[in-house]
C-alpha cells in the first residue's frame, strides 16, 4: 500500500502557518539573548564591532578590507557601551566599572577614571564630533575625558 500525501485546506494551511510562526517567532524573537545587540563600524567603513547578545562579555572586531575577525575581547563583566572615534581607529568601550578598555590596531589597553571621580562608574561612553573628546556617564553622573 502506497500512502499518498494528505493535502492541507486553505483554513489548515492558514493555522498551521501561524501555529510555525508562534513556535518560532517566540523561541526566536520573544527570548533575549538570541542575536546581536550592537554593531558599529570605525570613521571609514574597515572595521565591524560587534557584540552578542549571547555572549555580551565579548567584542568581536571584524575587518571588513580582509573578511577575517581581528581580535576577540573577553571581558569578566558585560559590555555596557561601544564608541568608535570618529577620525581614527581608536575603539573604547566600558563594562560599568572604573576602567575604560581601548581598542587600536590589534592592541588593547586599560585606562583607570581618574581617582577625583570616585562615584562614576563607565556605564556609556561617547566620543564627541572631533574625537579629541570622549563623555564618559554611569546611570547618574558624567564626565569629559
Amino acid at each position: 500500500m502506497i500512502d499518498t500525501p494528505y493535502k492541507l485546506s486553505k483554513t489548515e494551511k492558514l493555522n498551521e502557518h501561524q501555529n510555525i510562526n508562534n513556535k518560532y517567532s517566540h523561541k526566536l524573537f520573544d527570548t533575549p539573548g538570541h542575536g546581536i545587540s550592537s554593531v558599529l563600524s570605525n570613521y571609514n567603513g574597515t572595521k565591524l564591532s560587534i557584540l552578542s547578545e549571547t555572549y555580551s562579555n565579548i567584542l568581536f572586531i571584524l575587518s571588513l578590507e580582509t573578511l577575517e575577525l581581528e581580535s576577540v575581547l573577553i571581558m569578566q563583566d558585560d559590555i555596557k557601551s561601544i564608541s568608535w572615534n570618529p577620525n581614527n581607529d581608536i575603539c573604547v568601550f566600558s563594562t560599568g566599572n572604573k576602567r575604560l578598555y581601548i581598542y587600536a590596531s590589534e592592541e588593547a589597553s586599560v585606562c583607570d577614571i581618574p581617582e577625583f571621580r570616585t562615584d562614576l562608574f563607565a556605564h556609556k561612553v561617547k566620543w564627541n564630533e572631533v574625537g579629541d573628546c570622549l563623555f564618559v556617564c554611569d546611570q547618574l553622573n558624567g564626565a569629559l575625558v
